[in-house]
């Protein structure tokens, strides 16, 4: 299966054995932290070197531990400031902090992704999650990563079209004006001309 919508009735047990978002955040941002052989401490002075200075050393050591509470639910979960700045910091990926190395991720409080392949085509913009409604997610795929580039690489030729298209009114006009002046001209001429000869034949 690879959506789960769990009811009340189901297993809570098993629901809260299941990783939240946040907790597979916590798990990469420790490992990554020790990987690269950093304190808590040390890993807030880059994020406050970032521009996120309360992103403390006691801060991040709650966020890789959830600051769990008696019950072992998580108490501190990680907004979505806090995982852009931490994937900058540890020179990673936003999206490649919310995938788990296995197991199943609660995408909401009763939604459970079993499949880890359609969580990461679902976060990477690739397809929807079943129960997404696909039509309006393509929709908007289409107008924010295909439409909205393709704008881009037109507008240019556009503008240099439409520019053209301007200057070649413009310069129409213009000889359209001088054509209407000498036809003027010619028309004042030409009255100026039948006025002497009628005054000559009096």
């Amino acid at each position: 299966m690879v959506v789960d919508v769990m009811a009340a009735g189901d297993d809570q047990a098993d629901v809260e054995k299941t990783q939240v978002p946040s907790d597979v955040v916590g798990d990469w941002v420790r490992a990554l932290r020790q990987r690269r052989g950093w304190t808590a401490k040390e890993l807030a002075e880059h994020c406050a070197e970032a521009g996120a200075p309360l992103l403390t050393g006691p801060s991040i050591l709650n966020i890789e531990t959830g600051r769990r509470g008696a019950d072992g639910r998580r108490r501190r979960d990680v907004s979505v400031d806090e995982l852009l700045t931490l994937a900058y910091v540890l020179g990673v990926s936003p999206v490649s902090l919310l995938f788990p190395e296995n197991g199943a991720v609660l995408v909401t409080r009763t939604t459970r992704v079993d499949d880890l392949e359609a969580l990461r085509r679902w976060v990477r913009g690739s397809d929807p999650l079943p129960g997404i409604d696909t039509k309006s997610y393509y929709d908007e795929h289409y107008a924010q990563d295909v439409a909205a580039p393709v704008i881009d690489m037109i507008m240019p030729e556009m503008t240099k079209h439409l520019k053209r298209m301007v200057a070649g009114y413009q310069a129409a006009t213009e000889e359209l004006n001088a054509r209407l002046e000498r036809i003027e001209a010619k028309q004042a001429g030409a009255a100026a001309s039948a006025g002497e000869e009628g005054k000559k034949g009096e």
